[in-house]
């Protein structure tokens, strides 16, 4: 059994090395594009019922299909390698952080109420504004 394990390994080496590349990349990475989101989303993101109307959303619709395709692409992969991720003997790494990108990236029922729970919570609340504040941006305003 242990032999057959090690010779499995052994087989699938290369899948293991690239998942540390991605690992080490996230831990680069991860910060920035958190931070890139946190400061470049609208303050009133968080008010319209729907996507703000000057978003990606009113493209030529060719356009738009295309980006909406890999942008759910992204967000599986990022789900599936935060799996990965979130079993500390396989790949160390920002598992949950991973998935929660990858969440945020999928289109599905009910994500807009998802947001809306992560982003009541105040601690979470405070440090979106508190990062926002020190890039010199206003802080989300949330819906009552």
């Amino acid at each position: 059994m242990v032999d057959a394990v090690k010779d499995w390994l052994r087989a699938h080496e290369a899948i293991f090395r690239w998942f540390g590349v991605f690992t080490v990349l996230s831990y680069i990475a991860i910060p920035f594009v958190i931070r890139a989101v946190v400061i470049g989303m609208a303050p009133d993101y968080f008010l319209h019922r729907g996507p703000p109307p000057e978003s990606w959303r009113a493209q030529h619709p060719a356009a738009r299909i295309g980006l909406v395709v890999a942008k759910n692409l992204c967000g599986v992969l990022l789900v599936l390698v935060g799996i990965i991720q979130s079993v500390p003997v396989l790949v160390p790494g920002f598992g949950l952080l991973t998935i929660l990108i990858g969440v945020l990236l999928l289109n599905f029922p009910g994500k807009r109420a998802l947001e809306l729970r992560i982003m009541r919570n105040t601690t979470v609340l405070r440090a979106v504004n508190a990062v926002r504040a020190k890039a010199g941006r206003a802080p989300i305003e949330m819906p009552n």
